[in-house]
């Protein structure tokens, strides 16, 4: 891994001095590749999920049979490995951690229920939407509100918010069956990203507190587009699917900056959460099947 990284900080600087000069002459932020990790001895790949502002990962790590366990992988570079002692084995994934290091995830319990979980001070917590027998959670703010989607028997995949106690079910306006509204992330504001699928493909959008959407949000030309994070800024990440069905790594400021970004010599990349310092976390692939994590950094443009 050792080898890998120094090759790979190589060829980000040439990558990176490329990049800043395109975007800087279209006046858009750049992103820059700071480091790559994994995979972590159990499984064969590593798939951030979050990064909070200490610069903390929250993530799976899955082998090839699809066998999940969270893991935490600490600004220090240290990690913890998470399975919920309940949990059929290979079955634990985890998809948030906040500021105040309270750490979210899921699992799938000996009873076979699919349950959401807080884990904090070594205490683990279930939680679960009323009524849904199988509940996840994708987004979670300093605050302890969290969002995520709960299989419901009358409505299927739902989305939810859970603002200070109180869960709001929404969708995204003239979405219903058999097309479904996905949740990625949110923020302390209170917005919610996240994708939608329709007839013409997958779209992502931006929910406000106040219930308002900002929709469509698509990368010109692709054949998909999902939002996965977003900061106290609205700097927004995930990733777009082109016409050769290449997955691209996506940062997004509205009204008009999309920023495509690729890791070094990757042939997939996905952005899954950014932090109030504009630290970035994800994934890629160097050859299909094996993921690795990755940390890069927004920067403005020149101009601003």
């Amino acid at each position: 891994m050792k080898a890998q990284n120094i090759s790979v900080r190589i060829l980000a600087a040439l990558f990176v001095c490329a990049a800043t000069q395109l975007s800087a002459e279209a006046g858009l932020p750049t992103i820059e590749p700071v480091t790559s990790f994994g995979p972590f001895p159990f499984g064969d790949n590593t798939l951030p999920r979050s990064i909070n502002s200490n610069g903390d990962i929250a993530g799976d790590n899955r082998d090839q049979d699809f066998n999940t366990q969270g893991f935490v992988r600490f600004r220090n570079g240290s990690h913890l490995i998470i399975d919920h002692p309940n949990s059929i084995p290979g079955h634990t994934n985890v998809s948030e951690i906040n500021d105040s290091g309270l750490i979210a995830g899921g699992y799938v319990s000996t009873q076979h229920e699919g349950l959401a979980f807080f884990l904090s001070g070594g205490t683990y917590t279930d939680v679960t939407v009323p009524g849904a027998f199988r509940t996840e959670i994708d987004g979670l703010n300093n605050a302890g509100d969290f969002c995520g989607m709960a299989d419901l028997p009358s409505n299927h995949s739902q989305p939810y918010m859970s603002i200070g106690g109180n869960v709001t079910f929404f969708r995204v306006p003239g979405v219903s069956l058999p097309f479904i509204t996905f949740v990625g992330g949110m923020n302390n504001l209170n917005q919610v990203v996240g994708s939608y699928s329709s007839e013409g493909g997958v779209h992502s959008y931006l929910r406000n507190p106040d219930g308002t959407f900002t929709f469509p949000i698509d990368y010109p030309g692709a054949l998909h587009t999902v939002l996965l994070g977003i900061n106290d800024k609205g700097w927004m990440v995930g990733y777009y699917i082109d016409t050769e069905f290449t997955y691209h790594g996506l940062f997004v400021r509205l009204p008009t900056d999309f920023v495509a970004f690729d890791f070094p010599r990757s042939t997939y990349t996905e952005l899954s959460g950014i932090n109030n310092e504009g630290v970035i976390c994800g994934s890629y692939a160097l050859q299909f099947g094996v993921f690795y994590g990755l940390v890069a950094q927004v920067h403005r443009s020149s101009s601003e």
